[in-house]
């Protein structure tokens, strides 16, 4: 996607300018929102035994069954 604005701007040269760096401010933090649904340290944790990523609020891990005390 930048490289099609980097291309525009050097064959339209300086009036191009005007409109692909407010165009590459756009896409560049379009490209770095993050997703709602990500784990955060906030709502997962990490299971003791397999290590892999659950809901703070689990009783049973999902991926190997162990025992877990829900965090508030």
């Amino acid at each position: 996607m930048l490289w099609l604005l980097h291309l525009a701007a050097m064959i339209f040269y300086l009036p191009a300018l005007f409109v692909t760096i407010p165009l590459h401010i756009i896409v560049a933090v379009l490209e770095q929102r993050k997703d709602p649904a990500q784990p955060t340290p906030d709502t997962h944790v990490r299971c003791p035994d397999c290590r892999e990523v659950v809901r703070k609020d689990a009783r049973i891990c999902k991926h190997c069954r162990t025992q877990l005390t829900p965090q508030a």
